[in-house]
């Protein structure tokens, strides 16, 4: 079976593989175009912070979205359409 993730790549070429966002359209939220947005951990912070820079914001809930993570989120990451996300069809371990 399949499942999607989202794959982030910064401009240096890094990337970063979540296995959970919510994608929302243009007027859901207070952006006028689509956005996405994942948990982050303090530690995935830590290791990532720097790559995702100014779109890491405090208070995040739920779980990390950082694929293969399963701690408890600290931040959440706001991205634009803009930014170089990729949705990707990943097989799910069985």
């Amino acid at each position: 079976m399949m499942h999607k993730d989202l794959l982030f790549t910064s401009p240096k070429g890094k990337t970063i593989l979540f296995d959970d966002f919510v994608w929302e359209e243009a007027g859901e939220t207070w952006h006028d175009e689509r956005s996405v947005w994942c948990c982050l951990c303090r530690s995935c912070h830590k290791k990532y912070g720097k790559i995702l820079g100014s779109r890491c914001h405090g208070d995040g809930q739920s779980l990390c979205s950082v694929d293969g993570c399963m701690n408890n989120a600290d931040y959440y990451v706001d991205f634009l359409t803009t930014d170089n996300l990729k949705i990707v069809e990943v097989e799910d371990d069985e």
